[in-house]
């Protein structure tokens, strides 16, 4: 399980941000390892347009965080058999310019274009 104390100041950056650990690294890794499960799938139709755009919202909440932020950089590696899935989530971390920023990287990522759509088409 992500450490508490880790996960609040991933989501709140009024909260202290804790030590760089091993464990968190490896939170890190598992958290976005079961990311990736459901990018595949949702790439490979497995799951729906409207389920996928109701997680990929806390995904990229999740992604965006100072916590994951930080330790990103230490498990990116794990990731580069498929430079696709490290785009995506590069995409993700990116703070939103405009509201539909994320919505055009997704769809390009995805090889479609869908205007207003949030996610993996």
């Amino acid at each position: 399980m992500f450490p508490t104390q880790a996960w609040l100041a991933n989501y709140n950056p009024s909260q202290p941000m804790p030590p760089s650990s091993q464990e968190i690294t490896d939170c890190t890794l598992y958290s976005i390892q079961f990311i990736a499960d459901a990018y595949h799938l949702r790439k490979n139709g497995l799951i729906s347009r409207k389920i996928w755009l109701l997680w990929e919202r806390q995904i990229k909440r999740t992604l965006s965080g100072r916590v994951f932020q930080r330790e990103w950089e230490k498990v990116a590696v794990e990731f580069s058999y498929d430079p696709q899935f490290l785009k995506y989530v590069k995409t993700l971390m990116r703070p939103e310019r405009l509201p539909s920023s994320t919505a055009v990287a997704s769809d390009a990522l995805a090889g479609e274009s869908a205007p207003g759509s949030t996610g993996l088409q």
